[in-house]
């Protein structure tokens, strides 16, 4: 936080320097027409009502009345001077220059505004700009007419040499180049992150930021001589209205996505957002109708346009209301934050140019648009923070619950597994000790039935068939009780088990060399013994199958407290993980009973040929 808050300082005394330029030493006065009617003779006879203008933005309520500026200029060279007159705001109705010398108009400029043709500027720049000429020895005197509909506005008088004038142009285009560059990452970080994850979140973001950018812009006046004379289908300055309602729009989509991502509003709050975002289209409607009005020559009432501000104030309240509803509901405490921070020198920007209209407090150069520019730094800067920081907690969130899934599947996992040990335990003894004996009994008493039949001289040869058919049922239920769990495991330990079944593979695959080598001679822990074996039995079973091996080596080793099984061959080898991906069940179950009794399985790719698979349990 400490790092922010110097970040902040330094932005604002940086902005400072390169945005409040020294006022020129002129002596400005100004003077209100209230009926509409002066004239440059009345105007000389009332010098002494003029006041004295401090040549910074002076704005007052809703007056709509023209204005008067009085500046007078003096060449005490010996040949005439040029210079480029400028007032400092684009969206002006109507701006008239008089030169005035000795009470006689020398010259007279064309009436100049937004609502005029950019083309038909004597001057091509987006604030006014008059060349005027001051002949030598002389002090003519600058009168300046101007109109503002809706707040009477007087912006700063500038008089430039044209070199000082052009070079001024390169350092704020550059200024504001860099301050618009940065708006632009933002939105452009807000993109990406749409275009990677998918969420409307991070596309609402950047549309407010860049919406936020082309409003700074245009209402310094940028780009003025492509949207002066109409851009899709609005009416001139209303193209300026038009980004501040789609800002407005933005924010209050942004706003609702950022801190109730999974909160569902109110009826009544759900009610007033849907009217707020009525009221952002309805302000468009009616721009986009102004401009068809304007052109047919309809009359547009001047109380409709008291929806602009009505469109642009309420829904900005609202949105307010809904950040500080999630604070103090803790329904997402820290995205509040961010954005109640973020956005209060946005808050503190529009409050004070409010009062500043009305002439309740000076003007200063944070409250020009550029202040306002600062502010949308800080906010987006702040709110990427945000974003930045709910991405890193959604995404640890979603780890947790993806390890919290893994670890759920990993213990039913075990559970299934160790239930399945306990049940082919449970199926072999029945097997073997319940229905193996059975058979054996009915197959002892069918013997002894034959022997009483043969010394009665009666022989049956479907009898004993029978017979023979009961030994085989038995012999089989003895081998299928011995491959779900062999008996011997508990009894005899796994070293006894894994030879016994290497011997038995190496008489059916006589083609195939098949070697055991252990060096255990005691019984392991039957948990450990019976997934050891299964894994050998697993992997055994896959070489013989799919290796094409000549040679399989089957190792079971115990060293201090360590216990190690290797199975390898020479075969043609496989890539466990793809096999793993592709195949699933026998390599899967070897994955599990392998974390089950807590080792570590290595599977090594032999350079010669073949594939090594080593399974280490530590005690």
């Amino acid at each position: 936080m400490k790092s922010l808050a110097f970040q902040v300082v330094f932005l604002f005394l940086i902005s400072h320097a390169l945005f409040s330029q020294k006022n020129q030493n002129l002596k400005v006065l100004y003077l209100k027409d209230s009926n509409s009617n002066f004239t440059i003779d009345s105007l000389e006879a009332k010098s002494k009502n003029f006041k004295i203008f401090e040549n910074a933005r002076l704005s007052y309520g809703h007056e709509n009345k023209p204005h008067w500026l009085k500046i007078s200029l003096n060449n005490n060279d010996t040949v005439s001077q040029k210079k480029l007159l400028e007032l400092d705001y684009a969206f002006l109705e109507e701006v008239n220059l008089f030169l005035v010398k000795d009470g006689k108009i020398i010259f007279k400029s064309d009436t100049v505004g937004w609502k005029y043709a950019y083309n038909n500027r004597v001057f091509k720049h987006y604030n006014p700009v008059f060349p005027i000429t001051i002949d030598a020895k002389s002090s003519p005197t600058v009168y300046i007419r101007i109109f503002r509909r809706y707040i009477s506005l007087l912006p700063p008088i500038k008089v430039w040499d044209e070199g000082d004038f052009y070079q001024n142009e390169i350092n704020r285009k550059f200024i504001w180049g860099g301050f618009g560059g940065i708006l632009l990452l933002a939105s452009s970080f807000g993109m990406i992150l749409f275009l990677v994850l998918g969420k409307r979140l991070y596309l609402l973001y950047a549309l407010y930021v860049l919406m936020a950018l082309f409003y700074c812009l245009i209402d310094k006046g940028f780009f003025f001589e492509y949207y002066n004379d109409g851009f899709l289908g609005f009416y001139k300055k209303n193209f300026r209205q038009l980004l501040m309602n789609l800002n407005i729009l933005f924010t209050l989509l942004y706003v609702r996505e950022y801190v109730f991502p999974n909160y569902k509003l109110k009826f009544w709050m759900l009610q007033i957002y849907r009217f707020c975002i009525f009221l952002c289209f309805l302000a468009i409607s009616l721009l986009w109708f102004e401009k068809y009005s304007s052109e047919n020559h309809i009359i547009y009432s001047d109380k409709a346009a008291l929806l602009y501000p009505f469109s642009f104030i309420f829904p900005t309240v609202f949105s307010f209301y809904l950040v500080f509803y999630s604070y103090f509901k803790k329904i997402d405490v820290v995205a509040s934050k961010f954005y109640m921070v973020g956005a209060l020198p946005l808050v503190l920007f529009t409050i004070l140019t409010n009062v500043r209209h009305y002439s309740l407090m000076p003007n200063y150069w944070f409250l020009e648009i550029e202040g306002a520019l600062l502010a949308y730094i800080f906010d987006v800067l702040l709110l990427a923070l945000g974003l930045g920081y709910r991405y890193k907690m959604l995404r640890a969130e979603k780890e947790k619950l993806l390890e919290e899934k893994n670890q759920n599947q990993q213990i039913a996992l075990e559970t299934g597994l160790k239930l399945q040990n306990q049940e082919r335990s449970r199926l072999a003894k029945e097997l073997h000790d319940g229905l193996g004996i059975d058979i054996s009994i009915i197959k002892m008493k069918m013997e002894a039935l034959s022997i009483d039949l043969e010394k009665s001289g009666n022989n049956y040869k479907e009898f004993n068939e029978a017979i023979t058919s009961l030994d085989n049922l038995a012999s089989d239920v003895r081998s299928f009780s011995h491959n779900i769990m062999p008996p011997d495991l508990e009894r005899n330990g796994i070293a006894f088990v894994l030879e016994s079944l290497v011997f038995n593979l190496q008489k059916l695959n006589s083609s195939i060399e098949i070697n055991f080598t252990t060096n255990i001679t005691e019984k392991l822990e039957d948990d450990l013994s019976q997934n050891l074996y299964f894994i050998a039995k697993e992997l055994i079973n896959n070489a013989l199958r799919h290796s094409n091996a000549s040679i399989i080596d089957v190792e079971l080793m115990k060293e201090n407290n360590r216990t190690e099984l290797k199975v390898s061959d020479n075969g043609v080898g496989y890539d466990f993980e793809k096999a793993l991906k592709n195949d699933g069940l026998g390599l899967e179950s070897i994955k599990s009973r392998v974390a089950l009794i807590n080792a570590n399985l290595k599977v090594i790719k032999k350079p010669s040929g073949g594939i090594s698979h080593k399974i280490i349990h530590l005690d």
